[in-house]
């Protein structure tokens, strides 16, 4: 087959040129697009015809050499006869070095020596998109694998090589993407089209929060469409269809599903069938999300490919991760005003210096190190998750500190939250200063109150029950809670509202997803200094009776205005402002008296009003 170099497109050939001139280059650049613009328009006459000439070589494990081929191109996938197919990405001189796609438990995934191709054709691999997969789990072909027969009405099969959309397509990223999860819209807020990183050793809640992102975007915006894929995950798809079912949102979802257990090839794939699902509804003018869950494994399995030909391929991730991820954006109105958001999720590897010892010289914890530090280097924002806040059952156990907290995007932000999240962050800055100057004073075994600066001491407590309220606790617990204590000061009018409903049997707990209009009295309640009052134990509790008053509050009206505002992202108005502060300051002197006790500076006193809580005299 040594005559196959002469057959191969002109631009392979070119672009092993050491000196290429500046003609070289241009010509490069004209078939690049060429490439680009078939894959997103294939011609169907020339795609119909089959090259039937290729042949099984060589077999060893998931790698199969093929002869013959002539018009085999890179990136393309093959079938043999046996049913099982081939994931083409290795040409060379005298061989092409393909990798199987299908599960290894298949008995259709054999593929013997001797083989013959019966079907391909010289074209990207594809993925079906459209209306048909919504409410489905594809594998990383678009292969039903949910039970509920072939997929209807496929609009077309999009290729999984795309275009990054360029600037002038591109629109303005301030449309906000509420995800529900208090730390995150408040501290650090996040814009339709932009790309983040949930980043932290496994076990810390990254799969928890991303689906409860897309669930939260999902039921807040009946248009919009979520695509979810499971890449080398431990976990099956089960466990994710009951979620969303139970959610009521498994019409707007779309999963594409590589498990540990699925071939590389496989797991290589998936993000792109993904990537191309959501692009589909972005360029349809929808606001689509996609989660890629994790892209250690997706990074994994390219360098494995690359072991099964002796290719060094560790260094192409960050290239092959940039261009998957660069592929989110806002589009412009012109280009009808739809959006991607791009959720990585990194699990990394332990950095303490047990792990960091043993492992050191381990390829795959240089490479999870790495993939860390590349895509956060790629997105615009970055959520470190806390191994020990995890521990604690602090979720979600994004670390806001230090050097972890992740930068204000305020212009994300719907503008009532806007406005009072300033002063959050301003607070969370002046806390954070002050607990490093705790630590050097530490050192010489004194504190604050010894040195006289007692204010800075109860700004200290008072963002320690700020941090509170931003938590969603222990789902356990909570759910405890609300069973067992009833605000007396009510008069049971809460005792028709369904409860707090904080954990479910899917084993992917609703982490207490807010509404943007709950988040605004939150914040009020704290810029008004009312957690003065409340004791710490309590806060979380506080948060959930006041939402529920609120919502009560002349028949509904005053959060239905609320709730209006947010969703036309427009400034609350000045009398509306002033009707919520009353309310917090009513329910804050009647939840305080319910408690007996009250939380005055640093410490607590009995309440002069009678409460179950009160101590004795």
């Amino acid at each position: 087959m040594s005559h196959l170099k002469h057959l191969r497109p002109r631009s392979f050939s070119r672009s092993f040129s050491t000196k290429p001139s500046n003609e070289s280059v241009a010509a490069l650049q004209q078939d690049m697009e060429r490439l680009l613009e078939h894959a997103e328009h294939p011609n169907p006459e020339e795609n119909a015809s089959l090259q039937k000439d290729g042949t099984a070589i060589t077999t060893k494990g998931q790698l199969v050499t093929i002869g013959g081929l002539s018009e085999a191109k890179a990136g393309t996938v093959a079938q043999f006869e046996s049913g099982a197919s081939a994931f083409i990405f290795d040409l060379r001189a005298s061989e092409i070095n393909a990798a199987v796609i299908d599960h290894p438990s298949l008995s259709t995934s054999t593929v013997q020596t001797g083989d013959k191709i019966i079907n391909y054709t010289p074209k990207s691999v594809t993925f079906p998109v459209g209306p048909a997969t919504k409410g489905r789990v594809l594998d990383s072909m678009g292969n039903p694998l949910d039970g509920l027969g072939p997929l209807k009405d496929v609009e077309y099969r999009r290729s999984l090589v795309a275009r990054v959309p360029g600037i002038a397509s591109r629109g303005k990223t301030n449309d906000p993407f509420v995800t529900g999860i208090k730390k995150i819209d408040l501290l650090s807020p996040i814009g339709k089209g932009q790309r983040v990183a949930l980043v932290g050793v496994p076990g810390t809640g990254k799969t928890t929060t991303a689906l409860n992102m897309l669930i939260h975007h999902a039921q807040s915006d009946p248009n919009a469409h979520c695509v979810y894929a499971a890449v080398g995950t431990p976990h099956g798809f089960h466990a994710i269809v009951d979620l969303l079912k139970e959610e009521d949102v498994l019409q707007q979802f779309t999963l594409v599903c590589a498990d540990r257990n699925d071939s590389e090839a496989s797991k290589y794939l998936a993000p792109y069938g993904a990537c191309a699902v959501a692009e589909w509804f972005q360029k349809k003018g929808h606001h689509a999300a996609v989660v890629y869950d994790d892209l250690v494994s997706h990074a994994t399995s390219l360098v494995n490919l690359g072991q099964l030909t002796n290719m060094a391929l560790s260094e192409r991730t960050r290239y092959l991760h940039a261009n998957l991820l660069e592929r989110a954006a806002q589009m412009s109105p012109a280009q009808q005003g739809g959006s991607m958001t791009a959720i990585a999720l990194v699990d990394t590897p332990h950095t303490d210096r047990h792990h960091a010892d043993q492992f050191a010289a381990d390829e795959t914890y240089q490479l999870g190190q790495r993939t860390g530090t590349t895509v956060s280097s790629i997105v615009d924002l970055t959520l470190t998750f806390d191994a020990a806040l995890s521990a604690d059952h602090k979720w979600p156990a994004i670390d806001v500190s230090g050097d972890a907290a992740g930068r204000p995007t305020l212009a994300s932000q719907p503008k009532p939250l806007a406005e009072l999240s300033q002063g959050l962050y301003h607070m969370q800055v002046a806390a954070r200063e002050t607990s490093q100057q705790m630590e050097t004073m530490g050192e010489f075994g004194l504190n604050l109150y010894d040195e006289g600066r007692i204010e800075e001491g109860k700004r200290m407590k008072y963002w320690g029950k700020m941090e509170e309220m931003l938590l969603t606790g222990d789902a356990l617990s909570l759910a405890l809670d609300e069973s067992d204590r009833e605000w007396n000061g009510t008069d049971d009018e809460f005792a028709h509202l369904p409860p707090v409903r904080l954990g479910g049997a899917t084993g992917f707990p609703n982490m207490g997803r807010a509404r943007s209009s709950e988040l605004y009295v939150t914040l009020v309640a704290g810029a008004l200094g009312h957690l003065n009052h409340v004791p710490l134990q309590y806060v979380q509790e506080y948060e959930r009776f006041m939402w529920k008053a609120a919502r009560l509050e002349e028949e509904g009206k005053m959060m239905a205005g609320l709730d209006e505002c947010m969703d036309k992202n427009e400034v609350v108005a000045p009398a509306v402002a002033e009707q919520i502060k009353r309310f917090v300051g009513a329910f804050t002197r009647d939840y305080v008296a319910s408690l007996g006790v009250h939380a005055v500076g640093e410490s607590l006193v009995p309440a002069e009003l009678g409460g179950r809580h009160q101590s004795a005299t």
